[in-house]
């Protein structure tokens, strides 16, 4: 799962429910013809980083849920990665998701 394709669609992605440990993103129907979207849904299942416990992705409904160890993952951190629209902002955010999960 790579959380810099979801914050690259961040303009068409809502957040439809956020509990800790679990999170609930609703998608455009446009966005479900993006191919770079397409294999995002395709490829996220198999490349969980530490911290993901399960992904689940319906594009019936166009939602996704990700399932993630919230000892690990701050949910606030995880939700401001993925919604916040300011450029350099989401970068600052998306660094200090990547230094969460992917330092060991």
């Amino acid at each position: 799962m790579d959380f810099a394709s979801i914050a690259k669609f961040r303009k068409d992605i809502t957040i439809k429910e956020h509990a800790s440990g679990k999170i609930r993103l609703g998608f455009k129907a446009s966005l479900m013809l993006n191919p770079d979207m397409l294999k995002f849904i395709k490829d996220a299942p198999r490349e969980k980083p530490r911290g993901i416990t399960k992904t689940n992705f319906s594009m019936l409904s166009r939602t996704a849920t990700i399932e993630y160890d919230e000892n690990l993952i701050p949910k606030e951190l995880l939700e401001r990665a993925l919604t916040v629209q300011d450029e350099n902002e989401m970068i600052k955010a998306l660094t200090a998701l990547y230094d969460v999960v992917f330092k060991v």
